[in-house]
């Protein structure tokens, strides 16, 4: 791309009299600045930024994982959520009478019984930030939420 004419002579890519570099535009940035927001804006990019990062480590509202409603919780507070209200009772040892004799089982340890919470809730936050990351912001700016319907699966 050639240099632009300009009323003071012929301006290169850095912006200086008859210089030209490869991928600069006149009137850019001097070589290693880069071009700065105003202030204001700046710093309002950078709070809505960060406060909305901090809902993206959030499970989406409305979500549940087994019937347990987990929006607007981390993935590590979702966990213990679910462990304490579903899976946590099914873990408990009970006591089986076989031929007149008590034989106390363990479902974790003697029956190999496992519900897969944190697959369950990895699952719950990967679905509930499909969408593309700047659309995402700028409807968090405007105070919308996009609904996601996800079909439940077992297996």
């Amino acid at each position: 791309m050639p240099p632009s004419r300009h009323a003071n002579g012929w301006r290169g890519f850095y912006g200086k009299e008859g210089q030209v570099s490869a991928g600069r535009r006149a009137g850019g940035p001097a070589p290693g600045r880069r071009r700065r927001w105003p202030a204001r804006l700046e710093r309002f990019y950078k709070r809505y930024r960060a406060q909305y990062d901090v809902y993206r480590a959030l499970i989406q509202p409305g979500v549940t994982v087994a019937g347990v409603p987990v929006g607007w919780l981390s993935p590590e507070e979702a966990r213990a959520k679910v462990m304490e209200t579903v899976a946590a009772p099914y873990y408990q040892d009970f006591t089986l009478l076989y031929q007149d004799q008590p034989l106390t089982l363990s479902p974790e340890i003697d029956l190999a019984f496992d519900i897969p919470v944190t697959d369950m809730v990895d699952e719950a936050m990967a679905a509930s930030h499909q969408y593309d990351y700047w659309k995402g912001f700028w409807r968090w700016l405007k105070g919308s939420v996009e609904t996601l319907t996800l079909d439940s699966r077992c297996g």
